[in-house]
């Protein structure tokens, strides 16, 4: 399904007069990194946060760092204690 299905099944959905952005993660991320080095981080996130939807397309396509487990960490310190 493309852009518009998705944008026509989700409006369909969606209170009158919410408004219903579209942007893939690349951009958005290349946006808020923008953003914040021309210290306008925070009206950025202001006027995303009057959107009614957020559509992120192609999130699976930026790669992120792995998360770091605290329970291994944990463990590991916990068995060189002994």
């Amino acid at each position: 399904m493309g852009r518009i299905g998705v944008s026509v099944r989700v409006s369909s959905r969606l209170p009158a007069r919410e408004s219903v952005g579209f942007t893939t993660a690349a951009a958005l991320v290349h946006e808020l990194m923008e953003a914040r080095d021309e210290r306008r981080l925070l009206n950025l996130q202001r006027n995303l946060s009057r959107l009614g939807l957020l559509i992120i397309d192609e999130l699976g396509f930026v790669p992120l760092p792995p998360a770091r487990n605290r329970s291994s960490r944990s463990s590991a310190s916990a068995t060189s204690a002994v």
